[in-house]
């Protein structure tokens, strides 16, 4: 097995313990927080993360480019070149958490006009201040932990970072339990992210001492032009996929009211809790696919492509189609029924699940291969067109016309235009119509699915805890079976298949 199969296989296992480790906590400690402190503080919380989400657009894409401008150096053992680099980044990324901060402090005056709930403005903004604080403390040292993340070695800093959220999360139990403070509960986060932070860095300096004893030369001009030709089109990006992504709750909190936010967070938390199994598995492998297409053939690269694909196919199927049929019953039985939201409000949110986890594949080499400056105007206009939609739709549909605004925005966009840049670039010998083919097969499987379970549902009549148990079974065994019923002479489903039962084998 190769040392790239390897590191693959290493960060997928780990990271699968992670992820399963960290499902637990987040629904206990978010029981406890609406029992002890209610919707009010649910709701602002998501807002908050939302408002700094659009600060954190400073960040320019610069972690996506410098993970990047590192596969080189680390490949070629040019530890001069790798250690300019990151006296570059560091310099960058101080700037940036000073901006974030300054900026953050200025919007303080406007809160009142975002904010609709009875919680006292004096509390408000010093609550806000502790989330922007959290924020600007994220960008610490993190130049150093992309030198574990471009090494493929991810599964190191899932490993830190799981260890200090379960910490902290306890912690925020205790003290919510012990003295119902919202301001310790905040602080706990923020004393989190500075410890981990620290200890990846400190783990960055004892794994590369060749590199972090090394003191690089200043950047020439010509290198620093090109990785600001990058950051400036992975800005344009970032800035197109928050207004696309992270601006929903400030909606909801005008258009509706701040305690709605926390009720659809409360939905948000099981579709990232789902998702986060495909994203830790698209972390996984990204550097390894970096490192692939560094010397790899067209030919090579597209059979690669097809077998991801397949994968995350079968991923967004089955948490599509699981989220539809299971979300509300887990709701209600969670946390009762006035926090259920009506089924159009459910199925516009499967659709934000179902697209992006389709797309990473695409995404994926995209980000791997330098596609940064092809891409970059097209989040954009996702993002504007989204902007523009989630107004009309929420005064015609409320909640779910806000949801549904981002995937019909990024529909007629980023959808279409990406597969297409992708392939003419990188693909040149093979049909992108193949790519919207398969799209649209999987979009039928999962209509499929939605309706035979819902009939079984129906026939069954299960309830309580036990019931919703055994739905879930069935209903990821049902999706799994027409999926491999449907795939039956892919040949990417045989390659995927011997590749997983080798990993098992040497377990």
């Amino acid at each position: 097995m190769s040392s790239r199969t390897k590191n693959v296989a290493k960060n997928f296992f780990l990271g699968g313990i992670a992820k399963i480790i960290m499902m637990v906590f987040p629904f206990i400690t978010r029981t406890i927080f609406i029992k002890l402190l209610g919707e009010e503080y649910l709701g602002m919380g998501g807002l908050f993360s939302q408002i700094l989400a659009v600060l954190n657009m400073s960040e320019l894409g610069l972690s996506s480019v410098m993970v990047y401008s590192l596969y080189k150096p680390l490949a070629d053992k040019d530890d001069r070149e790798a250690a300019s680099l990151l006296g570059f980044y560091n310099t960058m990324y101080k700037l940036i958490a000073g901006f974030i901060l300054v900026v953050g402090l200025a919007l303080i005056p406007f809160l009142q006009y975002l904010v609709d709930t009875p919680v006292p403005m004096s509390e408000i903004r010093i609550y806000y201040v502790l989330y922007l604080l959290n924020s600007a403390a994220s960008y610490l040292f993190i130049w150093k932990s992309s030198l574990i993340e471009a090494d493929q070695k991810v599964y190191i800093i899932t490993a830190s970072r799981t260890a200090f959220n379960i910490a902290m999360q306890v912690v925020q139990i205790l003290i919510l339990l012990l003295t119902h403070n919202f301001f310790l509960y905040l602080c706990a986060a923020l004393v989190s992210t500075v410890l981990n932070n620290l200890y990846l860095s400190y783990r960055a300096d004892k794994m590369y001492p060749h590199i972090s004893g090394v003191k690089g030369e200043p950047l020439s001009r010509e290198k620093r032009k090109q990785i600001f030709r990058d950051v400036k089109a992975m800005l344009a990006y970032k800035m197109g996929g928050v207004f696309l992504n992270q601006t929903d709750n400030i909606y909801i909190s005008r258009m509706i009211n701040t305690r709605t936010v926390g009720y659809y967070q409360s939905y948000q938390m099981l579709s990232t809790t789902l998702t986060s199994f495909a994203s830790f598995f698209y972390q996984s492998m990204l550097h390894s696919v970096g490192d692939f297409n560094v010397n790899s053939s067209e030919k090579e690269k597209k059979d690669l492509f097809d077998e991801i694909g397949l994968i995350f196919s079968f991923v967004a199927v089955i948490i599509t189609v699981g989220f539809v049929t299971m979300s509300s019953k887990i709701i209600l039985l969670w946390l009762g029924e006035r926090f259920v939201v009506d089924r159009w409000t459910v199925m516009a949110m499967s659709v934000n699940i179902y697209l992006p986890l389709i797309l990473y594949p695409v995404w994926m080499f995209r980000r791997t291969t330098g596609l940064f400056r092809v891409t970059q105007n097209i989040m954009i206009y996702a993002g504007i067109l989204n902007l523009i939609l989630s107004y009309f739709l929420g005064k015609r549909m409320g909640l779910a016309g806000i949801l549904l605004a981002t995937s019909v925005s990024r529909l007629l966009t980023s959808f279409w235009f990406e597969p297409v840049a992708l392939f003419k670039r990188i693909f040149p010998s093979s049909s992108v119509w193949s790519y919207f083919l398969d799209v649209a097969k999987y979009l039928a499987v999962s209509l499929i699915c939605i309706y035979a379970f819902d009939y079984l549902s129906a026939l069954l009549g299960l309830s309580g805890i036990l019931g919703a148990v055994v739905e879930i079974i069935i209903c990821g065994s049902l999706t799994l079976a027409v999926l491999l019923l449907f795939n039956i002479t892919n040949p990417s489903l045989k390659k995927v298949t011997g590749m997983v039962l080798r990993l098992v084998r040497r377990r």
